[in-house]
């Protein structure tokens, strides 16, 4: 397992509350391109790059573990020719 890691989390009070979390490593990833032609004839690829995981020591209402995720987007524009 990764290493430990502390997280501020956003309240709907506007307070934060402070917990731990540990980095996890990515075995394998799969991110393929969304496309989108425009009416211009314009072809957009876009996807989102996770670069880190977090499994914070909380679990959700059902008792799922709680992820958070570190990514970059990435876009490029083809135009029409």
């Amino acid at each position: 397992m990764g290493d430990k890691v502390k997280f501020l989390l956003p309240e709907t009070n506007g307070q934060s509350t402070e917990t731990t979390g540990e980095s996890m490593e990515i075995i394998e990833a799969k991110e393929p391109w969304a496309e989108y032609i425009l009416e211009d004839g314009a072809k957009i690829r876009a996807k989102q790059v996770v670069m880190k995981i977090v499994k914070l020591n909380q679990k959700n209402p059902d008792g799922t573990p709680v992820y958070i995720l570190q990514g970059h987007p990435m876009m490029f524009v083809i135009p029409k020719l």
